[in-house]
């Protein structure tokens, strides 16, 4: 049997019969949740998408707290405070997945910070107000812009004549024929 304090301990600091026992452990962990959530049946997949949404939203959650005391800490520091929010716009832009032929640019100005997309016209910039909650918000923001704009030039968004942004092939194929 497993022990909850096993769990939590990094595998160097386990005995290898420990360290077997927590592998063992965590792989059959691993499969009965992939079996699960290949699964048609929503009611046995169920448990498996609460835990993962909770564990991702306790994450997003210390990052976020992380985030807005840096920034705290920084707001004194006009030119640090742009920088940390250009790693926090970086970090939200890497989430966006956004194709390696694309090279991102960031300028830092006085006035603020400049997103460029290199060898398009995509100009992005705003003004940091200086209170976090705020700028990391537009720092997400700015991120889901980018990777709406490489959405288009890639082709993957298409606008009816009204302006309406509709799903391409590779969308509707996943409803079936």
């Amino acid at each position: 049997m497993v022990s909850k304090s096993d769990l939590k301990k990094p595998l160097k600091s386990l005995s290898k019969l420990e360290k077997e026992r927590v592998l063992k452990y965590k792989r059959g962990e691993e499969e009965e949740k992939l079996s699960v959530l290949g699964q048609e049946s929503e009611r046995k997949a169920k448990p498996w998408v609460q835990r993962e949404v909770a564990a991702w939203e306790k994450k997003e959650k210390a990052q976020r707290e992380l985030d807005w005391s840096n920034l705290t800490k920084l707001r004194n520091n006009r030119k640090e405070y742009f920088r940390k929010l250009v790693e926090i716009f970086l970090r939200f832009a890497q989430e966006e997945e956004i194709p390696l032929k694309y090279q991102i640019l960031v300028d830092l100005t006085d006035q603020g910070i400049i997103i460029k997309i290199a060898k398009t016209n995509y100009l992005g910039a705003f003004t940091p107000c200086g209170m976090p909650f705020y700028d990391r918000h537009y720092c997400k923001i700015m991120a889901v812009k980018l990777g709406n704009t490489i959405g288009k030039l890639e082709g993957h968004l298409k606008k009816s004549a009204g302006g309406i942004i509709l799903p391409d092939g590779e969308d509707l194929s996943a409803y079936g024929p």
